[in-house]
């Protein structure tokens, strides 16, 4: 099948909250941790590597929430 692809949408992402609680609304970025997106912590770092907004919180360790996907 190989690889899905989203974007204007929303999909499960594997999301590491370590760093910060995730909560909805929240935009997310790449993480450390291999596969996995978290918070963005500092928007003007983060600018144009935002892949996304939380749609569920989540508040410590790893886990999947929905995301809708969009490049910010």
């Amino acid at each position: 099948m190989g690889r899905m692809v989203t974007l204007g949408s929303w999909a499960y992402c594997k999301v590491d909250a370590d760093v910060a609680p995730i909560e909805v609304g929240d935009p997310l970025t790449t993480s450390p941790t291999r596969g996995h997106a978290q918070k963005a912590t500092d928007r003007a770092r983060s600018r144009g590597a935002v892949i996304g907004k939380a749609m569920a919180p989540l508040a410590s360790g790893r886990g999947v929430v929905p995301v809708l996907v969009g490049l910010q």
